[in-house]
Protein backbone atom coordinates (compact mmCIF):
# COMPACT_ATOMS: atom_id res chain seq x y z
CA UNK A 1 0.00 0.00 0.00
CA UNK A 2 3.09 2.43 0.91
CA UNK A 3 4.70 1.35 -2.24
CA UNK A 4 1.27 2.71 -4.11
CA UNK A 5 0.94 5.65 -2.64
CA UNK A 6 4.57 7.13 -3.49
CA UNK A 7 4.30 5.94 -6.61
CA UNK A 8 0.31 7.79 -7.28
CA UNK A 9 2.18 11.30 -5.41
CA UNK A 10 4.90 11.11 -7.82
CA UNK A 11 2.87 10.78 -10.76
CA UNK A 12 0.84 13.35 -9.51
CA UNK A 13 4.11 15.26 -9.27
CA UNK A 14 5.10 14.94 -12.50
CA UNK A 15 1.89 15.76 -14.05
CA UNK A 16 2.57 19.48 -12.46
CA UNK A 17 6.27 19.52 -13.64
CA UNK A 18 6.56 21.76 -16.97
CA UNK A 19 8.11 19.24 -19.69
CA UNK A 20 11.52 20.00 -21.17
CA UNK A 21 12.87 18.91 -24.75
CA UNK A 22 13.69 15.39 -25.23
CA UNK A 23 16.41 16.61 -27.68
CA UNK A 24 18.45 18.54 -24.64
CA UNK A 25 21.88 17.20 -23.31
CA UNK A 26 21.01 15.99 -20.08
CA UNK A 27 22.79 17.77 -16.84
CA UNK A 28 23.77 14.38 -15.32
CA UNK A 29 25.58 12.66 -17.57
CA UNK A 30 28.20 10.05 -16.70
CA UNK A 31 31.59 11.45 -16.23
CA UNK A 32 33.39 9.06 -18.66
CA UNK A 33 36.60 9.00 -16.09
CA UNK A 34 34.10 7.81 -13.19
CA UNK A 35 32.96 4.93 -15.37
CA UNK A 36 35.71 2.57 -14.84
CA UNK A 37 36.34 -1.25 -14.23
CA UNK A 38 35.94 -2.99 -11.40
CA UNK A 39 39.36 -4.20 -9.86
CA UNK A 40 39.87 -8.03 -9.02
CA UNK A 41 38.52 -9.58 -5.86
CA UNK A 42 40.92 -8.51 -3.19
CA UNK A 43 39.82 -11.86 -1.14
CA UNK A 44 40.94 -13.94 -3.66
CA UNK A 45 44.39 -11.82 -4.59
CA UNK A 46 46.91 -14.11 -3.47
CA UNK A 47 50.93 -15.37 -3.85
CA UNK A 48 52.41 -18.70 -4.16
CA UNK A 49 55.83 -19.51 -3.54
CA UNK A 50 58.46 -22.37 -3.97
CA UNK A 51 61.28 -23.60 -1.72
CA UNK A 52 62.95 -25.10 -4.30
CA UNK A 53 62.58 -21.59 -6.48
CA UNK A 54 62.97 -18.87 -4.35
CA UNK A 55 63.22 -16.46 -6.96
CA UNK A 56 59.64 -17.37 -8.51
CA UNK A 57 56.33 -16.67 -7.83
CA UNK A 58 52.61 -17.49 -8.97
CA UNK A 59 50.12 -14.73 -8.68
CA UNK A 60 46.65 -15.57 -8.13
CA UNK A 61 43.31 -13.40 -8.54
CA UNK A 62 40.34 -13.55 -9.82
CA UNK A 63 37.98 -10.79 -11.50
CA UNK A 64 34.87 -8.67 -11.37
CA UNK A 65 34.23 -7.66 -14.53
CA UNK A 66 34.14 -8.94 -17.84
CA UNK A 67 35.39 -5.78 -19.86
CA UNK A 68 38.58 -6.05 -18.22
CA UNK A 69 40.98 -6.57 -21.44
CA UNK A 70 44.29 -7.04 -19.15
CA UNK A 71 45.83 -6.61 -16.27
CA UNK A 72 48.80 -4.63 -14.57
CA UNK A 73 50.58 -5.90 -11.71
CA UNK A 74 52.82 -4.06 -9.74
CA UNK A 75 55.75 -5.00 -7.44
CA UNK A 76 58.17 -3.22 -5.19
CA UNK A 77 60.25 -3.64 -2.27
CA UNK A 78 58.82 0.05 -0.84
CA UNK A 79 55.61 0.36 0.07
CA UNK A 80 52.68 0.87 -2.04
CA UNK A 81 49.40 2.88 -1.64
CA UNK A 82 47.39 5.28 -3.58
CA UNK A 83 49.51 8.37 -3.35
CA UNK A 84 52.51 6.14 -4.63
CA UNK A 85 52.82 6.65 -8.85
CA UNK A 86 53.37 3.28 -10.43
CA UNK A 87 56.91 2.14 -11.61
CA UNK A 88 59.23 3.83 -8.80
CA UNK A 89 63.01 3.55 -8.27
CA UNK A 90 62.58 -0.19 -6.79
CA UNK A 91 59.05 -1.36 -8.49
CA UNK A 92 58.89 -3.16 -11.31
CA UNK A 93 56.10 -3.28 -13.56
CA UNK A 94 54.54 -6.98 -15.31
CA UNK A 95 51.49 -6.70 -18.31
CA UNK A 96 51.90 -3.54 -19.79
CA UNK A 97 52.41 -5.21 -22.99
CA UNK A 98 49.14 -6.56 -22.21
CA UNK A 99 50.13 -10.09 -21.69
CA UNK A 100 48.33 -10.94 -18.58
CA UNK A 101 44.56 -11.58 -19.51
CA UNK A 102 43.85 -14.44 -16.92
CA UNK A 103 45.44 -15.65 -13.47
CA UNK A 104 47.95 -17.22 -12.36
CA UNK A 105 50.74 -15.16 -13.65
CA UNK A 106 54.29 -16.77 -13.24
CA UNK A 107 56.62 -13.80 -11.96
CA UNK A 108 60.46 -14.43 -12.65
CA UNK A 109 63.73 -13.54 -11.54
CA UNK A 110 63.04 -11.83 -7.92
CA UNK A 111 65.42 -11.66 -5.19
CA UNK A 112 64.97 -14.52 -2.97
CA UNK A 113 64.19 -14.10 0.84
CA UNK A 114 62.94 -10.25 -0.11
CA UNK A 115 59.82 -8.54 1.57
CA UNK A 116 57.89 -7.50 -1.15
CA UNK A 117 54.59 -5.66 -1.66
CA UNK A 118 52.12 -5.59 -4.73
CA UNK A 119 49.06 -4.44 -5.77
CA UNK A 120 47.45 -5.07 -9.58
CA UNK A 121 44.74 -3.39 -11.21
CA UNK A 122 42.25 -4.12 -14.81
CA UNK A 123 42.56 -2.56 -17.81
CA UNK A 124 39.93 -1.80 -20.95
CA UNK A 125 40.50 -0.07 -24.13
CA UNK A 126 36.51 1.26 -23.80
CA UNK A 127 36.81 1.61 -20.08
CA UNK A 128 38.26 3.43 -17.72
CA UNK A 129 41.30 1.11 -15.98
CA UNK A 130 40.02 0.08 -12.17
CA UNK A 131 41.29 1.46 -9.53
CA UNK A 132 44.61 -0.50 -7.52
CA UNK A 133 43.82 -3.67 -5.48
CA UNK A 134 46.62 -4.34 -2.77
CA UNK A 135 47.63 -7.73 -1.53
CA UNK A 136 46.79 -7.87 1.72
CA UNK A 137 45.41 -4.14 2.01
CA UNK A 138 49.18 -3.33 1.44
CA UNK A 139 50.89 -6.31 3.55
CA UNK A 140 53.91 -7.56 1.98
CA UNK A 141 55.14 -11.04 1.81
CA UNK A 142 58.74 -12.81 1.61
CA UNK A 143 60.25 -14.57 -1.42
CA UNK A 144 61.54 -18.16 -0.07
CA UNK A 145 65.16 -17.71 1.12
CA UNK A 146 67.47 -20.37 -0.40
CA UNK A 147 67.75 -22.68 3.76
CA UNK A 148 65.18 -25.36 3.83
CA UNK A 149 63.10 -26.41 5.90
CA UNK A 150 64.65 -28.76 8.28
CA UNK A 151 63.75 -32.10 8.23
CA UNK A 152 62.62 -34.27 11.68
CA UNK A 153 65.39 -36.09 11.26
CA UNK A 154 67.80 -33.24 11.27
CA UNK A 155 66.67 -31.86 14.63
CA UNK A 156 68.13 -33.43 17.47
CA UNK A 157 68.05 -32.48 21.02
CA UNK A 158 71.61 -31.43 20.93
CA UNK A 159 72.32 -30.83 17.15
CA UNK A 160 70.58 -29.39 13.79
CA UNK A 161 71.79 -30.30 10.25
CA UNK A 162 70.98 -26.97 8.25
CA UNK A 163 70.48 -27.90 4.24
CA UNK A 164 70.13 -25.48 1.23
CA UNK A 165 70.74 -24.59 -2.52
CA UNK A 166 73.87 -26.40 -2.93
CA UNK A 167 76.86 -23.96 -4.98
CA UNK A 168 74.69 -21.09 -3.71
CA UNK A 169 76.92 -18.12 -2.97
CA UNK A 170 76.94 -17.94 0.48
CA UNK A 171 79.84 -17.03 3.02
CA UNK A 172 78.48 -17.16 6.74
CA UNK A 173 76.02 -19.04 8.86
CA UNK A 174 74.76 -17.14 11.54
CA UNK A 175 72.64 -18.43 14.91
CA UNK A 176 71.28 -16.45 17.34
CA UNK A 177 69.33 -17.77 20.43
CA UNK A 178 68.34 -16.29 24.36
CA UNK A 179 70.74 -17.40 27.03
CA UNK A 180 69.46 -18.24 30.79
CA UNK A 181 69.56 -14.82 31.13
CA UNK A 182 67.44 -13.73 28.55
CA UNK A 183 69.97 -12.20 26.57
CA UNK A 184 70.33 -12.36 22.83
CA UNK A 185 73.49 -14.40 21.82
CA UNK A 186 74.87 -14.12 18.06
CA UNK A 187 77.88 -16.88 16.81
CA UNK A 188 78.85 -16.42 12.99
CA UNK A 189 80.55 -19.43 11.28
CA UNK A 190 82.54 -19.04 8.20
CA UNK A 191 81.61 -21.55 5.64
CA UNK A 192 84.15 -23.45 3.33
CA UNK A 193 84.13 -23.73 -0.23
CA UNK A 194 83.50 -27.70 0.62
CA UNK A 195 80.26 -26.39 2.64
CA UNK A 196 79.16 -24.48 -0.28
CA UNK A 197 79.07 -27.03 -2.67
CA UNK A 198 77.80 -29.03 -0.47
CA UNK A 199 74.89 -27.07 0.56
CA UNK A 200 74.99 -28.32 4.30
CA UNK A 201 76.08 -28.23 7.60
CA UNK A 202 76.01 -29.63 11.33
CA UNK A 203 75.43 -27.04 13.98
CA UNK A 204 76.65 -29.21 17.51
CA UNK A 205 76.55 -28.30 21.19
CA UNK A 206 73.11 -26.76 20.97
CA UNK A 207 70.55 -26.84 24.32
CA UNK A 208 67.67 -29.37 24.13
CA UNK A 209 64.28 -27.64 23.43
CA UNK A 210 65.56 -24.21 22.91
CA UNK A 211 64.57 -22.25 19.73
CA UNK A 212 67.62 -20.80 17.47
CA UNK A 213 67.44 -18.54 14.85
CA UNK A 214 69.87 -19.60 11.70
CA UNK A 215 70.51 -17.35 8.63
CA UNK A 216 72.75 -17.85 6.04
CA UNK A 217 74.52 -14.56 4.87
CA UNK A 218 76.40 -13.44 1.40
CA UNK A 219 78.46 -10.85 3.29
CA UNK A 220 76.08 -8.85 4.70
CA UNK A 221 72.89 -9.69 3.03
CA UNK A 222 70.80 -12.70 4.41
CA UNK A 223 69.63 -15.30 1.48
CA UNK A 224 67.91 -17.49 3.67
CA UNK A 225 66.72 -17.97 7.81
CA UNK A 226 64.47 -20.07 9.60
CA UNK A 227 63.69 -20.17 13.30
CA UNK A 228 63.84 -24.04 14.85
CA UNK A 229 63.38 -25.64 18.07
CA UNK A 230 65.90 -28.28 19.07
CA UNK A 231 64.23 -31.15 20.02
CA UNK A 232 63.49 -32.05 23.79
CA UNK A 233 65.12 -34.31 25.81
CA UNK A 234 63.65 -37.23 27.44
CA UNK A 235 60.86 -36.21 30.43
CA UNK A 236 62.49 -36.48 34.15
CA UNK A 237 60.23 -39.44 35.50
CA UNK A 238 61.00 -41.81 38.35
CA UNK A 239 61.93 -44.48 36.38
CA UNK A 240 63.05 -44.19 32.82
CA UNK A 241 63.11 -46.33 29.93
CA UNK A 242 65.22 -46.23 27.18
CA UNK A 243 64.03 -48.59 24.78
CA UNK A 244 66.30 -50.34 22.25
CA UNK A 245 66.69 -50.36 18.24
CA UNK A 246 65.86 -54.06 18.58
CA UNK A 247 62.58 -53.30 20.26
CA UNK A 248 59.32 -54.04 17.89
CA UNK A 249 56.42 -54.41 20.25
CA UNK A 250 55.37 -52.57 23.66
CA UNK A 251 52.85 -55.51 25.17
CA UNK A 252 51.05 -55.00 28.59
CA UNK A 253 53.53 -57.57 30.56
CA UNK A 254 56.48 -54.90 29.69
CA UNK A 255 54.07 -52.32 31.32
CA UNK A 256 53.52 -54.31 34.21
CA UNK A 257 57.10 -55.13 34.41
CA UNK A 258 58.38 -51.24 34.34
CA UNK A 259 55.72 -50.13 36.61
CA UNK A 260 57.21 -52.96 39.67
CA UNK A 261 60.51 -51.89 38.99
CA UNK A 262 59.22 -48.18 39.35
CA UNK A 263 57.62 -48.85 42.65
CA UNK A 264 60.37 -50.69 43.93
CA UNK A 265 62.68 -47.56 43.32
CA UNK A 266 60.46 -45.44 44.71
CA UNK A 267 59.54 -47.87 47.69
CA UNK A 268 56.48 -46.95 49.82
CA UNK A 269 55.33 -44.56 47.40
CA UNK A 270 51.81 -44.85 45.88
CA UNK A 271 52.31 -43.31 42.66
CA UNK A 272 55.23 -42.71 40.22
CA UNK A 273 56.10 -41.66 36.88
CA UNK A 274 57.47 -43.89 33.78
CA UNK A 275 59.33 -42.25 30.81
CA UNK A 276 59.20 -44.63 27.70
CA UNK A 277 62.04 -43.15 25.27
CA UNK A 278 61.13 -44.92 22.04
CA UNK A 279 64.00 -44.55 19.52
CA UNK A 280 64.00 -42.31 16.54
CA UNK A 281 62.20 -43.69 13.72
CA UNK A 282 61.37 -46.87 14.79
CA UNK A 283 57.70 -48.72 14.02
CA UNK A 284 56.39 -50.32 17.48
CA UNK A 285 53.34 -52.11 18.20
CA UNK A 286 51.66 -50.95 20.97
CA UNK A 287 49.93 -54.18 22.63
CA UNK A 288 48.98 -56.88 20.49
CA UNK A 289 45.94 -58.46 18.62
CA UNK A 290 45.23 -60.61 21.67
CA UNK A 291 45.64 -58.22 24.63
CA UNK A 292 45.74 -54.83 24.93
CA UNK A 293 47.83 -52.32 26.96
CA UNK A 294 46.34 -51.23 30.41
CA UNK A 295 48.18 -48.13 32.63
CA UNK A 296 48.60 -49.48 35.75
CA UNK A 297 47.05 -48.10 39.35
CA UNK A 298 49.16 -45.18 40.41
CA UNK A 299 51.18 -44.55 37.84
CA UNK A 300 52.32 -41.61 35.60
CA UNK A 301 53.23 -42.32 32.03
CA UNK A 302 55.01 -41.21 29.03
CA UNK A 303 55.51 -42.58 25.66
CA UNK A 304 58.22 -40.14 24.59
CA UNK A 305 59.36 -40.51 21.14
CA UNK A 306 62.90 -39.23 20.89
CA UNK A 307 65.00 -36.69 18.73
CA UNK A 308 64.86 -37.37 15.13
CA UNK A 309 62.41 -38.77 12.56
CA UNK A 310 58.75 -39.60 14.82
CA UNK A 311 58.39 -43.22 15.59
CA UNK A 312 55.24 -44.54 14.92
CA UNK A 313 53.11 -46.55 17.07
CA UNK A 314 50.61 -49.14 15.88
CA UNK A 315 47.69 -49.57 17.92
CA UNK A 316 46.53 -53.38 18.15
CA UNK A 317 43.94 -52.19 20.61
CA UNK A 318 42.83 -49.73 22.84
CA UNK A 319 44.95 -48.70 25.10
CA UNK A 320 42.99 -48.90 29.14
CA UNK A 321 43.39 -46.13 31.94
CA UNK A 322 41.70 -47.51 34.33
CA UNK A 323 42.59 -46.28 37.70
CA UNK A 324 44.54 -43.27 39.18
CA UNK A 325 46.93 -41.31 36.79
CA UNK A 326 48.27 -38.07 37.43
CA UNK A 327 49.29 -37.93 33.56
CA UNK A 328 49.29 -40.11 30.39
CA UNK A 329 51.30 -38.59 27.43
CA UNK A 330 52.20 -38.94 23.88
CA UNK A 331 54.95 -36.70 22.45
CA UNK A 332 56.77 -36.76 19.37
CA UNK A 333 55.18 -39.95 17.83
CA UNK A 334 52.58 -41.21 14.93
CA UNK A 335 49.44 -42.88 16.32
CA UNK A 336 48.16 -45.49 13.74
CA UNK A 337 44.76 -47.08 14.07
CA UNK A 338 45.55 -49.44 10.89
CA UNK A 339 41.95 -48.88 9.33
CA UNK A 340 42.59 -48.66 5.70
CA UNK A 341 38.85 -48.21 4.09
CA UNK A 342 40.20 -49.15 0.62
CA UNK A 343 41.55 -52.21 1.60
CA UNK A 344 38.85 -53.30 3.79
CA UNK A 345 40.84 -53.58 7.02
CA UNK A 346 38.98 -52.08 10.29
CA UNK A 347 41.78 -51.69 12.18
CA UNK A 348 41.91 -50.46 15.92
CA UNK A 349 38.28 -48.84 17.01
CA UNK A 350 39.25 -46.19 19.77
CA UNK A 351 43.03 -45.13 20.53
CA UNK A 352 41.37 -45.18 24.45
CA UNK A 353 38.95 -46.99 25.82
CA UNK A 354 37.57 -47.36 29.04
CA UNK A 355 33.81 -48.43 30.97
CA UNK A 356 35.69 -48.69 34.25
CA UNK A 357 36.24 -46.33 37.10
CA UNK A 358 39.29 -43.57 36.50
CA UNK A 359 40.80 -40.53 37.45
CA UNK A 360 43.41 -38.90 35.63
CA UNK A 361 44.63 -35.16 35.87
CA UNK A 362 45.93 -34.72 32.63
CA UNK A 363 45.66 -36.72 29.42
CA UNK A 364 47.98 -35.08 26.89
CA UNK A 365 48.93 -35.56 22.94
CA UNK A 366 52.09 -33.19 21.95
CA UNK A 367 53.50 -33.13 18.50
CA UNK A 368 52.00 -35.78 17.01
CA UNK A 369 50.43 -37.31 13.94
CA UNK A 370 47.24 -39.61 14.79
CA UNK A 371 45.31 -41.12 12.12
CA UNK A 372 42.90 -44.04 11.29
CA UNK A 373 41.17 -44.83 14.12
CA UNK A 374 37.35 -46.69 13.00
CA UNK A 375 35.47 -44.73 15.79
CA UNK A 376 37.10 -42.43 18.32
CA UNK A 377 40.23 -40.80 20.00
CA UNK A 378 39.23 -41.68 23.36
CA UNK A 379 36.14 -43.22 24.43
CA UNK A 380 34.72 -42.54 28.00
CA UNK A 381 31.55 -44.92 28.67
CA UNK A 382 30.94 -45.16 31.98
CA UNK A 383 27.91 -43.64 33.54
CA UNK A 384 29.72 -42.68 36.76
CA UNK A 385 33.09 -42.86 38.33
CA UNK A 386 34.90 -41.68 35.46
CA UNK A 387 37.08 -38.11 36.16
CA UNK A 388 39.44 -36.30 33.49
CA UNK A 389 40.48 -33.01 34.89
CA UNK A 390 41.83 -32.05 31.11
CA UNK A 391 42.73 -33.05 27.66
CA UNK A 392 44.76 -31.61 25.49
CA UNK A 393 45.66 -32.12 22.02
CA UNK A 394 48.77 -29.61 21.07
CA UNK A 395 50.79 -28.87 18.15
CA UNK A 396 49.20 -32.23 16.74
CA UNK A 397 47.79 -33.85 13.18
CA UNK A 398 44.71 -35.74 13.11
CA UNK A 399 43.47 -37.39 9.83
CA UNK A 400 40.77 -40.56 8.99
CA UNK A 401 38.98 -40.93 12.20
CA UNK A 402 35.30 -41.83 12.65
CA UNK A 403 34.00 -43.65 9.81
CA UNK A 404 32.19 -45.95 12.59
CA UNK A 405 30.18 -43.57 13.96
CA UNK A 406 31.57 -42.40 17.32
CA UNK A 407 32.73 -39.14 18.42
CA UNK A 408 36.27 -37.93 17.70
CA UNK A 409 36.07 -36.89 21.55
CA UNK A 410 33.33 -39.48 22.83
CA UNK A 411 32.45 -38.48 26.54
CA UNK A 412 28.59 -39.17 26.07
CA UNK A 413 27.27 -41.47 28.95
CA UNK A 414 27.64 -38.78 32.17
CA UNK A 415 31.38 -38.88 32.82
CA UNK A 416 32.11 -37.56 36.29
CA UNK A 417 33.88 -34.56 35.30
CA UNK A 418 35.40 -33.42 32.05
CA UNK A 419 37.03 -29.72 33.06
CA UNK A 420 38.78 -28.55 29.74
CA UNK A 421 39.09 -29.51 26.62
CA UNK A 422 42.10 -28.11 24.49
CA UNK A 423 42.90 -28.21 21.01
CA UNK A 424 46.02 -26.11 20.00
CA UNK A 425 48.36 -25.68 17.08
CA UNK A 426 46.66 -28.20 15.56
CA UNK A 427 44.95 -29.94 12.16
CA UNK A 428 41.97 -32.25 11.94
CA UNK A 429 40.93 -33.45 8.98
CA UNK A 430 38.72 -36.10 7.66
CA UNK A 431 37.16 -36.58 11.45
CA UNK A 432 33.77 -37.79 12.30
CA UNK A 433 32.89 -39.15 9.02
CA UNK A 434 29.96 -41.08 9.96
CA UNK A 435 26.96 -40.52 11.57
CA UNK A 436 29.26 -38.63 14.28
CA UNK A 437 30.43 -35.45 16.09
CA UNK A 438 33.51 -34.14 16.94
CA UNK A 439 33.12 -33.71 20.58
CA UNK A 440 30.04 -35.33 22.21
CA UNK A 441 30.09 -34.23 26.28
CA UNK A 442 26.11 -35.28 26.64
CA UNK A 443 25.07 -35.68 29.78
CA UNK A 444 28.39 -34.80 31.60
CA UNK A 445 28.05 -33.63 34.96
CA UNK A 446 30.13 -31.15 35.23
CA UNK A 447 30.60 -27.41 33.55
CA UNK A 448 33.57 -27.85 30.36
CA UNK A 449 35.03 -25.09 28.76
CA UNK A 450 36.34 -26.52 25.13
CA UNK A 451 38.83 -24.25 24.36
CA UNK A 452 40.48 -24.36 20.55
CA UNK A 453 43.05 -21.89 19.91
CA UNK A 454 45.14 -21.70 16.25
CA UNK A 455 43.55 -24.76 14.90
CA UNK A 456 42.48 -25.82 11.07
CA UNK A 457 39.67 -28.09 10.72
CA UNK A 458 38.69 -29.56 7.39
CA UNK A 459 36.09 -31.97 6.23
CA UNK A 460 34.32 -33.01 9.73
CA UNK A 461 31.50 -33.93 11.02
CA UNK A 462 29.17 -36.44 9.20
CA UNK A 463 25.02 -37.05 8.79
CA UNK A 464 23.07 -36.12 12.21
CA UNK A 465 26.14 -35.46 14.06
CA UNK A 466 27.13 -32.41 15.67
CA UNK A 467 30.74 -30.21 15.56
CA UNK A 468 30.06 -30.12 19.47
CA UNK A 469 27.20 -32.19 20.92
CA UNK A 470 26.81 -31.41 25.21
CA UNK A 471 22.93 -32.24 25.27
CA UNK A 472 21.74 -32.63 28.90
CA UNK A 473 25.49 -31.55 30.52
CA UNK A 474 23.16 -29.60 32.70
CA UNK A 475 25.99 -28.04 34.73
CA UNK A 476 27.09 -25.73 31.19
CA UNK A 477 29.61 -25.83 28.56
CA UNK A 478 31.74 -22.73 27.53
CA UNK A 479 33.08 -22.49 24.14
CA UNK A 480 36.16 -20.25 23.13
CA UNK A 481 37.34 -20.22 19.88
CA UNK A 482 40.50 -18.32 18.61
CA UNK A 483 42.68 -17.70 15.55
CA UNK A 484 40.96 -21.09 13.68
CA UNK A 485 39.79 -21.83 10.62
CA UNK A 486 36.28 -23.79 10.02
CA UNK A 487 36.80 -25.61 6.63
CA UNK A 488 33.97 -27.92 4.94
CA UNK A 489 31.68 -29.97 6.41
CA UNK A 490 31.84 -33.76 5.52
CA UNK A 491 28.25 -34.18 4.94
CA UNK A 492 25.42 -31.68 4.20
CA UNK A 493 23.32 -32.92 6.92
CA UNK A 494 25.77 -32.04 9.63
CA UNK A 495 24.62 -30.15 12.67
CA UNK A 496 26.74 -27.33 15.00
CA UNK A 497 26.76 -26.68 18.67
CA UNK A 498 23.67 -28.56 20.73
CA UNK A 499 24.30 -27.64 24.71
CA UNK A 500 22.05 -26.97 27.67
CA UNK A 501 21.34 -23.50 27.94
CA UNK A 502 21.91 -22.74 31.42
CA UNK A 503 19.22 -19.66 31.34
CA UNK A 504 16.76 -21.36 29.18
CA UNK A 505 16.95 -24.51 31.25
CA UNK A 506 17.16 -26.47 28.09
CA UNK A 507 18.58 -27.66 25.55
CA UNK A 508 19.40 -24.85 22.25
CA UNK A 509 22.13 -23.46 20.34
CA UNK A 510 25.63 -22.57 22.10
CA UNK A 511 27.40 -19.96 20.82
CA UNK A 512 30.92 -20.05 20.90
CA UNK A 513 33.51 -17.12 22.02
CA UNK A 514 35.12 -16.83 18.77
CA UNK A 515 37.79 -14.44 17.97
CA UNK A 516 39.51 -13.80 14.50
CA UNK A 517 38.49 -17.28 13.77
CA UNK A 518 36.35 -17.73 10.09
CA UNK A 519 34.76 -20.06 8.57
CA UNK A 520 34.65 -21.07 4.68
CA UNK A 521 31.37 -21.43 2.71
CA UNK A 522 30.98 -25.00 2.46
CA UNK A 523 31.63 -24.99 6.29
CA UNK A 524 27.65 -25.13 6.59
CA UNK A 525 24.96 -26.99 9.52
CA UNK A 526 21.48 -27.81 8.22
CA UNK A 527 20.27 -27.65 12.02
CA UNK A 528 21.83 -26.24 15.44
CA UNK A 529 23.95 -23.74 12.95
CA UNK A 530 26.37 -21.14 14.53
CA UNK A 531 28.24 -18.61 13.00
CA UNK A 532 31.60 -16.88 12.97
CA UNK A 533 33.50 -14.65 10.56
CA UNK A 534 32.36 -15.38 7.06
CA UNK A 535 34.60 -15.78 4.32
CA UNK A 536 33.48 -15.31 0.49
CA UNK A 537 35.59 -18.81 -0.50
CA UNK A 538 34.93 -22.23 -0.10
CA UNK A 539 37.67 -24.35 0.89
CA UNK A 540 39.16 -25.51 -2.17
CA UNK A 541 39.94 -21.63 -2.10
CA UNK A 542 41.33 -21.21 1.06
CA UNK A 543 43.75 -23.94 1.14
CA UNK A 544 46.42 -24.81 -1.18
CA UNK A 545 46.02 -28.56 -1.41
CA UNK A 546 43.94 -29.66 0.85
CA UNK A 547 42.41 -32.67 -0.38
CA UNK A 548 45.92 -34.28 -0.30
CA UNK A 549 46.37 -33.12 3.26
CA UNK A 550 48.19 -29.84 3.22
CA UNK A 551 46.57 -26.29 4.12
CA UNK A 552 48.81 -23.99 3.37
CA UNK A 553 47.26 -20.81 3.15
CA UNK A 554 45.88 -19.31 -0.46
CA UNK A 555 43.31 -16.53 1.07
CA UNK A 556 44.28 -13.01 1.32
CA UNK A 557 42.05 -12.88 4.41
CA UNK A 558 43.26 -15.54 6.30
CA UNK A 559 47.29 -14.85 5.55
CA UNK A 560 46.72 -11.35 6.55
CA UNK A 561 45.33 -12.55 9.87
CA UNK A 562 47.27 -15.41 10.52
CA UNK A 563 45.00 -17.96 12.08
CA UNK A 564 44.63 -21.31 12.02
CA UNK A 565 47.20 -24.31 12.64
CA UNK A 566 50.47 -22.53 12.61
CA UNK A 567 52.58 -24.88 10.84
CA UNK A 568 50.22 -23.65 7.50
CA UNK A 569 51.40 -19.75 8.01
CA UNK A 570 53.94 -18.64 5.47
Amino acid sequence: MKIKNIFGMSLAFLAMTPMVSCTDKNDWDVDSTHDRLFGVKSSALSVDTDDDQPTKIAVNFSAYDKNTEYYIVELSTDSLYDDVPMGGENARIFGEDKSITSAPVDINNLEEYTKYYMRVKAMSSTKAESKWVYYKDGDSFRTPGILHDVLEKDRLDDNIRLTWIPGSNVTTLRYTYKDSEGEIQTEDIALTDADREAGEYKITGLNSNRSYTFSLLNGEKVRGSKTVKTAKGLPSADYIVKLNEARTVITNEDIEEWANKAFEKMEGASNVSITLGIPAGKTIDLGTSEKAISIPEGVSISFFGRAGEKATLNVKKSVSVAGNHGYISFEHVNIDGLQNTDEGISGCQYFINEDKACDIDSLGFTECNISNMERALVNFKASSGQSVNQLIIDNCISNNHGTGGYAFICMNKGIDKINNIKFVNSTFSNISLGKSSVFDLSKAKSSTTIDINACTFYNVVGADGYFINAKDAKQGIKIKMNKTILAKTANPNARGIQAWDLDAKKNGVVKPDATATYQTTDFSFYKNSFEVNKLEVASGSAFKNATNGEFYLKNSILEKEKVGDPRWIR
